[in-house]
Formats: structure tokens, C-alpha cells, sequence
């Protein structure tokens, strides 16, 4: 279980990464009966980032992602 902890620092993405490193081959989580692991979770992470850095191309502007819970 992935603890975060915002008053010490520790966001959803540091504690992901942090869960990853020791075991990338572990279950990250399910989705509709499909299971994704730590590796394929931050995989798809840095992507995402790639891509919204991509689009930005050195403009000082902010990004995000919109989702659904």
C-alpha cells in the first residue's frame, strides 16, 4: 500500500516511483480486471510527461491532465 504524506513531502507521484524501484514487477493496480505493473505504470507516466513537454516546447506555460476517478 502506497502511503502519501503531503505535509512531509511525499506526493502520489514520489510515492509511486518510490514503490517502483525495488519491485517494477509487482502489481501497481487494476483496472476493469486488467492488471498493470509498477514498470508499465511508470512507463506510461514518463510518456505522458515526454509528450506534455513535447507539446510546451520551451514556452513558460503550465500543463496538466484531466482524468476521471
Amino acid at each position: 500500500m502506497i502511503q502519501i504524506d503531503r505535509e512531509n513531502g511525499r506526493s502520489l507521484r514520489n510515492a509511486v516511483f518510490a514503490q517502483a524501484a525495488p519491485q517494477p514487477d509487482a502489481p501497481a493496480l487494476v483496472v476493469r480486471g486488467a492488471t498493470r505493473t509498477y514498470a508499465e505504470l511508470t512507463g506510461r507516466a514518463r510518456r505522458w510527461a515526454a509528450a506534455i513537454t513535447d507539446v510546451a516546447r520551451g514556452r513558460r506555460s503550465r500543463g496538466g491532465v484531466f482524468g476521471y476517478r
